[in-house]
């Protein structure tokens, strides 16, 4: 499975993985100067000590409140968003990133192999420079900087004509009744009916996190066999088991398969879903997996909204059941999971609003690496974040600005490197030059030029699906335009799986 975490609104990754070292282009020193106030502090935070008994997270769990690594005094979020971080980088290198002081789980999953993050990244249509945007000769993003335009980048696949339908869309479209497929396609989402999952032909199932879904009086049990039969005669189906459709009328034909399929379908996952999936792990406070913490565990002002630990856990059970044959009796061998996260166009009071945001994708991705690890699944299930965009490199008071390039994070095995699964290299890519105006920044603000085109990531992620490269190339046309030598493989990420 793929489980894409779409972080709405342009995540500040920088402030998420904030620079160290001390280069005097892309350190610590040239980083905390440009964002001034809303900087992360130079303190590090020991990872190995982190738990209420002084180990780390793999041993132990959190305590709560005050005792929390990353606690602010009076419970102050904006403190512990600036609090620290947890050093990352390899022994004896200079130059490198931390973890914000309020993700140790996601620090832990890190320095333990099991996600890496994925530097400087962005929509691309080609490799530029900025002395080719300059000389106004690039061939830039269509609506670069513009939220939905760049989601809609992401989503289609290729960043110079947004009209296509999804590249998971269309990968269900070629993929139709291949790889056990499910009664309800390939694509699922808990985000709604985005274009990512959309194709020409297929629709991606569309569930609400912690719900069983049902149609009222049309279930599958004796009591409403006489509605069932009365729908199918409404729908121009006179036998109750919905065969035989027959009819002069295209569309006529058309509804009278869609509706009954849709009646079983929900039937099959209202009677599967309403099955129990348990874990015997526990969260980093020693909570059920999923839990969304109270406020006074956190140590924070506000709780969390609990949307993306409540949307991953209905992901881990449907992975779970699907795995297992419990729907129809047969695995589902390869599936596409959508989930978001809301809140990421800070331009202003920041460190109250992305404070709670970091808390909550670290909390979660740590749930769902759990329970996928449980159930013996953590190899065979990539989980990847994407954002609109990044934030400028400068700050404008109390937040940041519409920028391009960021970092992202890719989660896959259980920290060995086995074949096929997550390398485990700490980061891929390089720490791009901070200063202001430099070669790799669009403008004076710090609009990032990205190094790796999303495309090329998208690519790796689908070659470890399973797709073939001819495939590949349909779903992402612009591709070839990074390859290093003549063959497609070359354009992908080839450290990033093992």
């Amino acid at each position: 499975a793929l489980v894409c975490v779409m972080l709405h609104g342009g995540n500040d990754s920088l402030n998420m993985l904030p620079p160290l070292g001390a280069s005097s282009t892309s350190g610590n020193g040239v980083y905390r100067d440009l964002r001034g106030h809303l900087a992360v502090a130079d303190s590090a935070i020991d990872l190995q000590r982190i738990s209420a008994n002084g180990r780390s997270l793999a041993d132990d769990f959190l305590a709560s409140g005050a005792q929390n690594p990353y606690y602010g005094s009076s419970n102050d979020q904006k403190k512990a968003y600036l609090k620290g971080y947890y050093d990352l980088r390899a022994p004896g290198q200079d130059s490198g990133y931390g973890v914000n002081a309020l993700m140790p789980e996601l620090a832990q999953l890190i320095s333990t192999g099991r996600a890496s993050v994925i530097s400087n990244i962005g929509n691309l249509v080609t490799p530029i420079t900025r002395s080719e945007i300059q000389q106004k000769t690039a061939r830039l993003p269509v609506f670069l900087f513009a939220h939905n335009h760049q989601r809609r980048a992401l989503e289609a696949g290729r960043g110079d004509d947004l009209s296509g339908r999804g590249w998971a869309g269309t990968l269900a479209d070629q993929w139709q009744g291949q790889f056990g497929s499910s009664p309800w396609g390939l694509n699922v989402s808990y985000a709604g009916a985005s274009r990512l999952l959309r194709g020409n032909e297929t629709v991606p199932l569309v569930l609400t996190p912690g719900a069983v879904p049902s149609m009222w009086a049309l279930s599958d049990n004796a009591r409403d066999a006489r509605r069932r039969s009365l729908f199918g005669a409404l729908s121009g189906i006179s036998d109750p088991s919905y065969a035989g459709v027959t009819g002069p009328n295209k569309f006529e034909r058309y509804l009278q398969q869609l509706l009954p399929s849709s009646v079983q379908a929900v039937n099959t996952l209202s009677s599967t879903l309403g099955s129990a999936v348990s874990y015997s792990a526990q969260d980093s406070y020693g909570n059920a997996l999923f839990t969304s913490p109270h406020s006074n565990q956190l140590g924070l002002n506000s709780g969390l909204s609990g949307r993306l630990l409540s949307q991953l856990g209905s992901v881990a059970k449907m992975i779970e059941l699907g795995a297992n044959d419990r729907f129809t009796g047969h695995s589902f061998e390869r599936q596409v999971f959508l989930v978001s996260l809301p809140g990421f166009d800070n331009h202003g009071q920041q460190a109250d609003n992305h404070s709670l945001l970091l808390r909550e994708i670290s909390l979660a991705l740590w749930s769902f690496q759990k329970a996928l690890e449980e159930k013996g699944l953590a190899d065979q299930v990539t989980t990847f974040t994407m954002s609109d965009f990044g934030r400028t490199l400068t700050g404008n008071g109390d937040g940041t600005d519409h920028a391009w390039a960021a970092s992202h994070i890719v989660m896959n095995g259980s920290g060995h490197g086995a074949p096929g699964t997550l390398a485990g290299e700490r980061m891929l890519g390089r720490m791009p030059g901070l200063t202001p105006d430099n070669d790799d920044s669009f403008s004076r603000r710090g609009r990032v030029i990205p190094d790796i085109a999303q495309d090329q990531l998208f690519a790796t992620l689908c070659d470890w699906f399973g797709v073939e490269e001819d495939l590949v190339s349909q779903l992402f046309p612009n591709i070839d335009h990074f390859r290093q030598g003549t063959d497609i493989r070359s354009a992908y990420l080839s450290s990033l799986f093992a």
